[in-house]
Formats: structure tokens, C-alpha cells, sequence
């Protein structure tokens, strides 16, 4: 849904999109397949791993959901064992 047509107020309004873009492309993360990669990376220390990829759609308001449309929020949980287990 676009933005001003949703009635919404636009939280990126004045905000210097292209230099936005261009920070997001340059950071490390950005380029890798999340929450998988997350979850991969405590899998490999040793934690119990769960990842809720709809969490945006529960804590978001419809705002929220319609300016954050292209990168939803997502919750990932990592439990390390008991050494005594």
C-alpha cells in the first residue's frame, strides 16, 4: 500500500532517502538472508533457536506496518543450554 495513499503520516518524510540506501548497501548484514543467517550463527554456538517472523504483524500499528512495509521486523530467541543438564 502507497504511503500517501493509506492517509498515513510518512515517517521518512525528509529524510535523505538515496544516502539512506546507500549506507544500507554498504553494511555487512544487509546483504545476508535474515533471520536465517541469525538463527545459523547461535545454532552454531551451541543455542536452542526459534525465530517468529511475524512479530511485526502483533506489535506494529497499521502506521508502523505501512512505513515499514519493505523490511518487516522479525524476533529471533537463543537459549544456551544448562551446564548442569
Amino acid at each position: 500500500m502507497n504511503i500517501r495513499e493509506s492517509g498515513v503520516a510518512d515517517e521518512t518524510e525528509g529524510t535523505d532517502i538515496p544516502a539512506m540506501e546507500s549506507i544500507a548497501c554498504k553494511a555487512p548484514l544487509s546483504a545476508l538472508r535474515r533471520p536465517a543467517w541469525d538463527k545459523k550463527v547461535l545454532e552454531n554456538l551451541g543455542m536452542e533457536v526459534s525465530a517468529d517472523t511475524e512479530i511485526w504483524k502483533r506489535v506494529w500499528t497499521r502506521e508502523e506496518r505501512i512505513n515499514n512495509a519493505s523490511t518487516p521486523m522479525f524476533l529471533v530467541r537463543g537459549v544456551k543450554p544448562r551446564a548442569d543438564a
